[in-house]
């Protein structure tokens, strides 16, 4: 979480930290009835991966049946050329405000988990399995507790 600390502080001072925090329900967009395009992209999304792996190891039979390396060679990658354009097209027309919703979503709660489990004293981080502070507390390893253990028993 160490890692994790300054990159939060620099995010939450941007202004797409700012909204996301200020937001207070960003999937509400979720909630309403999606429309006619949203359903078209996710269809075009679906389709891209039904259509994908079928479609190359079709051309890969074909290629070696026939003995013809060219069917491969040539319409493999225009096959994942247009399969990646018809997932771009459905993202392009499902996700145009989706995306964005659930990132400050996610950001939101980036930001809220950075902020939980900081010290109130000292701002310091505190351990998510005691919730001890570790300048604040003495935190016992298990190490020093096992051995602790060991010696009251022998």
């Amino acid at each position: 979480m160490s890692l994790f600390r300054p990159l939060a502080r620099k995010i939450a001072r941007t202004k797409f930290g700012k909204k996301s925090l200020n937001n207070p329900d960003p999937l509400a967009v979720l909630k309403k009835q999606p429309g006619r395009r949203v359903y078209l992209g996710l269809f075009l999304m679906a389709l891209s991966f039904l259509l994908g792996v079928p479609t190359l190891a079709f051309l890969s039979y074909l290629s070696v049946k026939l003995s013809k390396p060219l069917i491969i060679a040539a319409g493999g990658p225009a096959a994942v050329i247009l399969v990646h354009l018809m997932f771009a097209m459905g993202v392009f027309l499902a996700g145009q405000n989706y995306a964005s919703k659930v990132l400050q979503w996610a950001l939101k709660r980036f930001l809220q988990k950075a902020q939980e489990y900081r010290c109130p004293e000292c701002g310091d981080l505190i351990s998510i399995h005691n919730r001890k502070c570790f300048k604040c507390d003495t935190i016992t390893r298990l190490v020093e507790k096992r051995n602790k253990d060991y010696q009251q028993d022998i």
